[in-house]
């Protein structure tokens, strides 16, 4: 089953990346639009304080309380009407002076004092919209009283300059911000390129190919990968050790086997051939009860998928060879389909021959005339089937014969541990043995077990 992608560390750190990034770039682009904005806000108001300027030098006071404008403001946008550039000058009684731009409109000046010399900015009303104003209190030469000249700019200007602002600062941010995502990308798959090398280094493990992994790895992973070899190299040790024992088990027991075998020997000949019978099937129980148990303990250290590996063909061309010649007096066809029969099993070798000669056996105790193994391969398995054309096995008994000492037929010979070897191996090995129909007329036995994936 596939993990879910929140357990992926590659994931983590990817999305990590997103959201600071995004963080940092939202942020980035708030902060700037906003000093971009008081930016402009300051130029324009500089503009309006050089208009201002301009217009103050040019004004001067008419008898009766007029206003005279001598050098009104050269920039030629206050001519046009409406234009959004617009000045005006008032005076206490009334009088006032205004750019062509305002046509018969007027700028309503805030009302107030204002002292001489002083400037005021503040967003009004105008003839197209809001206007972004300057207000200043000057006193013409030989004027008696103070004049109040009013320059503005439509705001719009000012909310375009900042909008075409933020578009090309979004603009430059996106790219700063995938340039980002994938440096970012780019370091994390280069900062975990060495899982790769190690995932690749314990298949090599798995299929025996080396038995450490690299210690060239990033400093902070060199202690787990010592400790990992070291659990390696002490799991070699204690598999060494348990097959060592299990073999001078198997040693020491075969000596009293054997005696007993001669003693059963011995009986026959001394005409006791029903005491001789009794202690020889005693003697077979326990052969087989003990390669039972040490088929077994082999199989269980194994487990995990050690590495082991089994080409199938030799193996199960071999144990043929053998059964046939074995039951050559019965005149047993043995069928051998070679398909599949090239593939690898990951299972030790001892083990598969133990598993297919017991399957084989059975079939061969069974069978009237005809035995037909193939082998068939599907993306992650192999099924073996051994058939053949004997009186085949009730379905109620199908899984009660694989119990250890289960013998449904007590006429037939053997110890009734055979299938149970075969079901509690390939179990081991992440397998599965079960019994079904056969074509032929009897029983087919089929035991899956999983390829070795290259």
């Amino acid at each position: 089953m596939t993990k879910p992608l929140a357990q992926s560390f590659r994931l983590r750190l990817m999305l990590g990346a997103v959201v600071w990034v995004s963080l940092a770039l939202a942020a980035g682009y708030f902060t700037l639009s906003m000093l971009l904005k008081q930016e402009a806000n300051f130029i324009f108001r500089g503009e309006l304080e050089e208009h201002a300027a301009e217009l103050a030098g040019g004004i001067a006071s008419e008898g009766g309380g007029g206003i005279t404008v001598r050098q009104p403001p050269s920039d030629p946008r206050f001519l046009g009407e409406k234009s959004g550039y617009y000045w005006q000058v008032e005076r206490p009684g009334g009088a006032v002076a205004r750019s062509p731009s305002l046509q018969e409109a007027r700028l309503a000046l805030g009302a107030g004092d204002l002292p001489e010399g002083s400037e005021r900015q503040s967003i009004i009303s105008g003839p197209t919209g809001d206007l972004l104003l300057i207000q200043q209190s000057v006193r013409p030469t030989g004027a008696p009283d103070l004049f109040r000249i009013g320059v503005g700019i439509d705001k719009s200007f000012v909310d375009a300059v900042a909008s075409n602002f933020d578009r090309v600062i979004g603009r430059a941010l996106m790219i700063v911000g995938a340039g980002l995502l994938l440096a970012a990308l780019a370091q994390v798959w280069f900062g975990f390129s060495f899982v790769g090398r190690l995932r690749r280094s314990l298949a090599q493990i798995r299929t025996r190919k080396t038995n450490r992994l690299p210690e060239d790895v990033p400093t902070e992973l060199t202690p787990l990968v010592q400790d990992f070899n070291a659990l390696i190299g002490a799991n070699e040790e204690m598999v060494r050790r348990a097959r060592l024992e299990a073999g001078n088990l198997a040693h020491v027991l075969k000596t009293p086997l054997a005696v007993l075998m001669d003693e059963a020997m011995r009986l026959h000949a001394a005409g006791r051939p029903d005491e001789g019978r009794r202690v020889s099937r005693q003697c077979e129980r326990m052969r087989r009860a003990i390669n039972y148990q040490l088929a077994r303990a082999r199989a269980a250290m194994n487990r995990g998928g050690s590495g082991a590996v089994t080409q199938i063909g030799q193996v199960i061309r071999s144990d043929v060879l053998a059964l046939s010649r074995l039951y050559a007096s019965r005149r047993l066809s043995f069928v051998l389909q070679e398909d599949g029969l090239d593939s690898a099993v990951a299972c030790e070798a001892e083990d598969f021959e133990e598993m297919f000669a017991n399957l084989l056996d059975n079939a061969a105790k069974w069978a009237a005339h005809l035995i037909r193994i193939t082998a068939s391969v599907s993306r992650k398995s192999l099924c073996l089937r051994v058939e053949d054309d004997g009186p085949g096995m009730p379905k109620e008994a199908r899984d009660r014969v694989f119990d250890a000492g289960e013998r449904l037929d007590e006429r037939v010979e053997g110890s009734g541990l055979g299938l149970a070897i075969v079901r509690d191996l390939s179990t081991i090995y992440g397998g599965r043995t079960w019994i079904e129909d056969s074509p032929l007329g009897g029983a087919a036995a089929c035991l899956e077990l999983p390829l070795v994936q290259t």
